[in-house]
């Protein structure tokens, strides 16, 4: 090893000098040792020595930008930060950020070097200072945290002190003509104040100052009013020096030349004709929305104070006096009007009253002719012959017609924006013979469809009592505590109580795989591309959005890949869409109205600890969710996506277990079913989420489930997806029977979906292909 190490050097004599600079050289020579060794040649392989503990760069820019002041904002005011990331050596990072306000920080989303906006809102009730804190996390699990101090106030609604208050103010008159005025004044709750100015803003753009604020002379006469009648907001404001009062502001109406003074017309509330009704669309603008049968329609109403006449006004002819009125006597009127020869569609009459030959503000009234008649009434479901004494039909008819059983109204219009309703009509025939019953639709105006009529023949003769319990075996009803051995009558193979499955339309979707109904006719469709899709029954596409976070405000992902279910109802008065993401573990909510307003709402909150969470059940309040990877169903809010209730089922293949559970449902009596895809099962929990029963025959890999209760039996509807069919089922209580098995046409059945009426018509999103609507007969 001397040797090795030795070397001459020239001009160096002595063995000290020697020995120092062979030790250097031995320092230098282990140096490089360390940093070349494993590098291959070319200055070794930094990476491979990379910082454990490299923590990530984060930063973020704030809307508004406070520059170098102080970052203040008011509550209720919309901030924006834009967070970026970065490391050294590569990676993903992710982020989150908390306001510092005690809500929950944001969910964590992926953090690069392009910004990622996280807006938010502070509401609070006094002026506060708060932190914001944006926390990173690198792929080795450091983590780097960047602040920044914001004040949030509340403007203050209150003066300074001794600053003069104005108590009471009076406008006179409120209503006036052009060749009119009207004055402002005020009365100070200090009288020492009485010597205050004050700034009086008219409402027209013009503003003064008075030395004397409770001066009646403080006048004002408004021109160019083209409005009958215009509005003003007129203010007054007292101020000392530079110190300025409170603010109180009344307004006037301003009649234009050669108007009167008064108000529109009204009509009255028809409370002795039951088939009149009308509803206020805007301030003097109504529709009719009922009246009786005919072409003639009598309108009837008041007139306002001071008229001498009324007049109407109809869009396809002249002005028709309709009444006078006497002084002091009564302003009530009437007028029909013919509408026989105008045609289909909405009709304007305007009606407006006078006063020495002087308009007033009109009344402009809405009606609607139509002349055609509504659909015939479809029966859904009814048995006949029958034994039994009674049964239920379920009768589909339009939302906008009366429902009429042997000419006796069954059922009102029902205000609702469905297309369809349904009446259930349990109807009697208590001895053996023939009956008959007849349904006929009519509309708001008078319009009768034709007659839809259901024969019925009773024989009380057929079958036997079925003991135990009270069911009477061979009513064609599978009651609960019969099956096929006791009764095969009505729980045999060949007797169906679920009803035929009959396919309809179909609309091609790339990519799609989930599907639900839109609380209407329609469905939502979301397919693996990320985007989501609203049609109409018969496959016309309403709109489309892509899921992504440039397309929807707010949402805090990049976007939604791996989309894994969807469902929607009415939270409330708000329609809301909720999807599930395998990616991130979450359930996002979004708001939907109309046709396009689709935004953002919140994500589920992250107790929940969702694992693969995929199909979904929602009844207004409760949003049920199956958490494949846990084994279980999760409870939500639906307002607000926070844990409900305490999970249902534990993972396993126990008959009371979970294994991969992949959509739930629940029926209106609160029992629970799920496709219990790793277990090839259909279970069922009852409203305690109590185990009650278990289906697995031809059940292969069952992906969506939808259930609807009718006539105390729950039909069940399965995406059997292993066996590339749907089966219809019922659930008497006691036990589950297969009726339909529905396969030809169909190949990769994923996602199904009932409409919210009673099931008799239905969505299926085969994977990557189509959605296609299906009818219960």
């Amino acid at each position: 090893m001397s040797n090795f190490w030795s070397f001459s050097t020239p001009g160096i004599k002595t063995p000290v000098m020697k020995i120092a600079i062979s030790i250097l050289s031995l320092l230098v020579l282990v140096a490089l040792l360390i940093t070349g060794c494993g590098g291959g040649g070319g200055g070794g392989n930094s990476d491979a020595a990379a910082d454990p503990n490299e923590k990530p760069t984060v930063s973020f820019s704030r809307d508004p930008d406070p520059g170098t002041g102080t970052w203040t904002v008011t509550s209720g005011q919309l901030i924006t930060l834009g967070v970026t990331c970065s490391n050294e050596s590569g990676g993903a990072i992710t982020a989150t950020v908390d306001f510092g306000d005690s809500t929950t920080p944001t969910p964590s989303f992926a953090c690069g070097s392009t910004a990622r906006n996280v807006t938010y809102k502070y509401n609070t009730t006094s002026n506060r200072d708060f932190t914001v804190s944006v926390t990173a996390i690198n792929a080795k699990g450091n983590t780097r945290t960047v602040t920044a101090g914001i004040s949030v106030t509340v403007p203050s609604t209150s003066t300074v002190a001794g600053a003069p208050i104005i108590s009471s103010i009076v406008l006179n008159p409120q209503e006036i003509t052009e060749d009119q005025t009207t004055s402002i004044r005020g009365a100070f709750q200090n009288p020492a104040d009485a010597d205050s100015k004050c700034l009086i803003t008219w409402g027209d753009g013009t503003s003064e100052s008075v030395n004397d604020c409770t001066s009646a002379g403080n006048t004002k006469k408004y021109n160019g009013v083209t409005q009958n009648p215009s509005t003003f907001n007129v203010c007054i404001q007292p101020y000392k020096g530079n110190t300025l009062g409170n603010t109180e502001c009344r307004q006037v109406k301003v009649w234009p030349p050669n108007s009167a003074a008064i108000g529109a017309p009204w009509l009255k509330n028809y409370a002795s004709n039951a088939n009149t009704a009308w509803t206020t669309i805007s301030t003097n603008y109504v529709a009719i929305t009922k009246a009786p049968s005919g072409s003639n329609f009598t309108f009837e109403g008041l007139a306002p104070t001071g008229a001498d006449s009324l007049w109407m006004k109809p869009e396809w002819g002249d002005e028709v006096q309709v009444t006078t009125f006497s002084s002091g006597g009564t302003t009530t009127w009437s007028k029909s009007v013919d509408f026989s020869n105008q045609g289909q569609g909405d009709k304007i009459i305007l009606f407006y009253a006078k006063k020495n030959g002087a308009k007033g503000s009109e009344l402009k009234v809405r009606y609607t002719v139509d002349t055609i008649a509504p659909e015939v009434p479809y029966i859904a479901t009814w048995s006949t012959p029958t034994c039994t004494a009674t049964q239920t039909l379920s009768i589909r008819y339009t939302n906008d017609a009366e429902l009429y059983k042997n000419g006796t109204q069954i059922s009102p219009i029902l205000d609702d924006t469905a297309t369809y309703r349904y009446y259930n009509d349990v109807v009697s025939h208590t001895t053996s013979g023939t009956y008959t019953f007849r349904y006929r639709a009519k509309d708001a105006r008078g319009n009768q469809s034709s007659e839809a009529v259901v024969t019925i023949v009773r024989d009380s003769t057929c079958g036997s009592s079925g003991g135990g319990g009270g069911t009477t075996c061979g009513n064609g009803i599978c009651e609960s505590g019969e099956d096929s051995t006791s009764c095969a009558a009505d729980c045999g193979s060949g007797n169906n109580n679920f009803g035929t499955i009959r396919s309809g339309v179909e609309t091609l979707i790339s990519q799609v795989k989930f599907v639900t109904n839109d609380g209407n006719t329609g469905f939502f469709a979301v397919s693996t591309d990320n985007k989501l899709y609203h049609y109409s029954q018969n496959g016309s596409l309403i709109h489309s959005w892509n899921l992504n976070s440039t397309d929807i405000s707010g949402l805090p992902v990049a976007s939604m890949t791996n989309v894994s279910g969807i469902t929607y109802c009415q939270v409330g008065t708000v329609g809301r869409i909720f999807i599930s993401n395998l990616t991130t573990d979450n359930i996002y909510a979004f708001s939907f109205s109309g046709t396009t307003q689709f935004s953002y709402l919140f994500t589920s909150e992250t107790a929940a600890m969702l694992n693969n969470p995929r199909g979904m059940f929602c009844d207004g309040t409760e949003l049920l969710v199956a958490d494949s990877g846990m084994g279980r169903i999760v409870s939500l809010n639906a307002s607000d996506g926070r844990v409900r209730n305490n999970a249902l089922g534990t993972p396993g293949t126990n008959q009371d277990q979970l294994s991969s559970p992949y959509d739930v449902a629940k029926d209106s009596a609160g029992n629970y079913y799920i496709a219990d895809y790793g277990n090839d099962a259909i279970k069922v929990f009852d409203s305690s989420r109590i185990w009650q029963r278990s289906y697995t025959s031809s059940i292969v890999s069952p992906t969506s489930i939808d259930v609807k209760r009718v006539g105390g039996i729950t039909k069940i509807l399965v995406a059997n997806y292993g066996n590339s069919n749907i089966l219809g089922m019922i659930d008497n209580g006691s036990s589950i029977f297969l009726e339909v098995t529905v396969s030809s046409g169909i190949q990769y059945p994923f996602d199904l979906s009932m409409l919210a009426s009673p099931g008799t018509q239905f969505y299926l999103a085969e994977e990557s292909n189509a959605v296609t609507v299906f009818y219960i007969e």
